[in-house]
This record gives C-alpha cells, structure tokens and sequence, in this order.
C-alpha cells in the first residue's frame, strides 16, 4: 500500500485578490505552487502578505497577525498538518512565526522556518539582550532552513544550532519562463540604449542613492554609449529618488517605474542588458537569479549570500556596498565590452538553470519533511 502524502501547513505569501508584486516572499510562494510540491504533498495555505507598501505600522498589524496565530492554531487541531513551513521576514513578521513555530511544537509538529532578508542577522549583532532573546525564537523550528552558505553558517556556528538544523535552500525563481528568455538572448554588440535594470525596494540601504550618483557620472563620460537605468519598485525612499531627477543629468537617464506586475517584470527582464543591485545588505535576492536566468550580467554587491550567486568575474561583477566609484567602475567595464555582457550572460543563465530552479527546491523541501517526520534520512544535495 502507498504510503499517505504528508500533509504541510504553509504561512506565507499567498493573496487571495489581486495585489501589486511586492516582496521576495510573494514571487517565491507563487513559483513554489507553480512546481509539482503541489502534486507530492497536501498543501495547506494561511496568507500572511501585506497589502500595502511599505506595510502599515505596529500596531495596526497586530489584529491581523493575531488572527493568522488564531488560525494557524484552528489547523493544527482541524487539519492534523505533519510539518509547517513559515515564511518569515525580518522584525514582527519573525515574532509572529516564532509564535506559530512555539503553538506548533505543542501540538507535536514537526516545523520548517525560512527567514527571509538579511535584517534578522543584523538584529541579531544589536546587542546582547536582542541577541539572547532571538537566539531562544531560533532554537524553536524543527530546521533552520538557510537561503545560502553564509546564512547556514550564522545559524549552525555563530547561533550554535549545527549544521543538521540548518540546511541550505537556495532561491528558486528561475522559473522556465525566463529561462526561455535567457537560452533565446541574442547578445548584439551594437544595442543602444543599453538597458540597465534594478528590481527591489527603492531604499537607501538598497544602494539607491550610489545608483543614482553613479548614472549622473556615466551620463557626462563621453566614452560610454547610450543607457537608461530603470528603477522597479518603491519605498521610503521613493518621493527623495524622484527629487533627484530634477537634475537633467539624471532625467534623461534615469525612470521609475514603481511597483510593476509580475508580467511587466518578466518584459523589462527581457529587455534589459543587465542587472543590478548595489545593497548594504542582502539574504539571497530573487532579483539576481531572475536576470541570471533570463541570460543578464549582474553588478552587485558582496553581500548576505550573495556570494553564492554571484561569482566575480564568471557571472557578473562584485563590489562592496556604499561605493560609488567602483559602481561606476563595474558598469562602465560591462558598457564598454559586450563580448563581457554575453559570457557573464550565459554563464549566469548556466548556474540559474542547474541551482535555483523550483523543482531542485521543491525535491528538498519533500526530502526535508520526510526526514523530519522520519521516513526518510537521505536529503540528496540539500546543502
């Protein structure tokens, strides 16, 4: 007789209406019920989305948040789930799963926590008191799960869960969808404007303002030709960006475009030449293994977990955050040489492809429950 699918809860990003694209978690929850996890294991779904940019303040998020605690409780009891899977962004967000994780270990069920975003980290280095208090939300899942090796290595050694509790998932948006796109790129030496490319939240700690100093410099070099940095998304920094374009150095080539839908995403990826992101701080962006997999050189930089996307040299260009000069420096060596363009290109598209597809996450995800609900100890290539 076959053995039963497991059945898993799921908090994460899941909208029931409608809602601009917003947030890693978003993208990653729809690629992931996109793959076949949906065909290998009874899903349960408990949206935890924000539904405006930036999300509203403390205080008007705790009826909400209480009311997904409420529920989450209603299917443990209801639903007998084997295992929860919690996605979990920095601040009150990880306080709500730490909860959900804390109510379902009572219940005797096995939990999988994804934090998401490299403030968690940052929080942690606060100080002593901040740290003693995550440190005990941290030991509460079942399994750490890590967006990168440097993520596995905080939790595993700096945290001390080790290494068993904190397999490595990586990001999995290289859906098929822009991979098409990047194995059908055709790199044209002579392409002009070239299009430069930024997804994310438009925040000084995302490296805008660098962004926007580095294009007023390249707009007066004459050597450089033709380009446009499109700037995808919002935030707090949004209204002080669009001050910035008053300077006509900057107006003609520099758009904002706000938040933009996942197909308008998918087009501008399409017709971008590169990608980048200048951040201070960084988990595992979504944003670089998309262009990595629609064929896109990336300039970004050494940052969270980065480094195991990015390989300096072999798919684009690394550069350490709050330096415009080597900003300036990577995308005028990426303007200059299109021979570069394409082999950072196809070389990222290469690694898109074999890493961060949806059904090598997906098998690690099943092969991770089933371990914790002990049917199965081997994980394959987890980590």
């Amino acid at each position: 007789m076959a053995e039963r699918k497991l059945r898993m809860l799921i908090v994460g990003a899941f909208p029931t209406k409608s809602i601009r694209e917003h947030g890693g978690i978003l993208t990653s929850c729809r690629v992931l019920l996109a793959s076949s996890l949906p065909q290998r294991m009874e899903l349960i779904l408990v949206d935890s989305s924000s539904r405006t940019v930036p999300p509203p303040p403390y205080l008007q998020r705790l009826v909400p948040a209480l009311l997904r605690v409420i529920l989450t409780v209603k299917h443990c009891v209801r639903s007998n789930p084997d295992v929860l899977l919690l996605f979990a962004s920095p601040g009150p967000s990880f306080i709500e799963k730490s909860i959900m994780a804390a109510i379902a270990r009572l219940f005797g069920i096995k939990t999988l926590m994804f934090p998401r975003g490299a403030a968690l980290v940052a929080q942690y280095q606060v100080s002593h008191l901040r740290a003693t208090m995550l440190r005990l939300c941290f030991r509460i899942p079942t399994l750490m799960l890590c967006q990168g090796h440097a993520y596995q290595e905080f939790f595993a050694h700096e945290v001390g869960l080790g290494l068993t509790r904190c397999p490595v998932i990586h990001n999995w948006t290289a859906t098929t969808q822009l991979l098409n796109i990047g194995a059908a790129r055709v790199y044209a030496p002579d392409e002009a404007p070239l299009e430069v490319l930024f997804l994310g939240w438009v925040e000084r700690e995302k490296g805008i303002f660098e962004l926007l100093e580095c294009a007023r410099r390249l707009s007066e070099a004459a050597e450089v030709p033709p380009f446009k940095i499109v700037i995808a998304g919002d935030g707090s920094a949004m209204a002080e960006a669009r001050r910035e374009l008053d300077d006509p150095r900057l107006a003609s080539v520099v758009e904002l475009l706000g938040w933009i839908d996942s197909d308008a995403k998918v087009e501008r990826l399409r017709r971008a030449h590169l990608l980048v992101l200048p951040s201070y701080m960084e988990g595992m962006p979504n944003a670089i293994i998309e262009a990595m997999a629609a064929g896109l050189p990336v300039v970004a930089t050494d940052v969270g977990a980065v480094v195991d996307v990015v390989s300096d040299g072999v798919n684009g260009l690394m550069i350490p955050p709050r330096n415009a000069d080597r900003l300036v420096n990577a995308l005028r060596e990426l303007f200059l040489d299109a021979h570069l363009r394409e082999r950072m290109g196809r070389a990222g598209w290469h690694i898109a492809k074999d890493r961060f597809n949806a059904e090598r996450a997906a098998d690690q995800i099943v092969a991770l429950a089933n371990r914790v609900c002990g049917r199965d100890v081997s994980l394959g290539s987890e980590s």
